[in-house]
């Protein structure tokens, strides 16, 4: 795992982590095996689905049933998070690297 640096010892800013989240409401049916009939389906998803590519998705990961998708409603939805929650919470993905180095107001790197 990657390190992460501790900036802790800053607490106290009001910082938020924002980001636009986006989410598909999928409508259709499901087709019951044992009778032939189908009954009504309804899920969410997140992401952003067309019909096609929603009923692709839930039948590979739904395995034995037999769903198909015929409406789709995309949704986005701003969330934030409080910065030192994220941060605490948050796995790195890599070890902190230098952007910039300045030495009085001067950029040595």
């Amino acid at each position: 795992m990657a390190d992460k640096y501790n900036i802790t010892k800053h607490l106290g800013n009001n910082a938020k982590v924002m980001r636009t989240v986006y989410f598909t409401i999928c409508e259709g049916d499901e087709l019951d095996e044992n009778n032939g009939r189908s009954h009504q389906y309804y899920d969410v998803l997140v992401g952003k689905f067309t019909p096609r590519r929603a009923t692709s998705y839930l039948n590979k990961q739904l395995v034995g049933r037999h769903v198909r998708i015929t409406r789709t409603i995309i949704m986005s939805q701003l969330v934030s998070m409080d910065f030192w929650q994220f941060w605490q919470y948050a796995e790195a993905s890599s070890d902190p690297k230098k952007e910039s180095e300045y030495i009085l107001d001067k950029k040595i790197s």
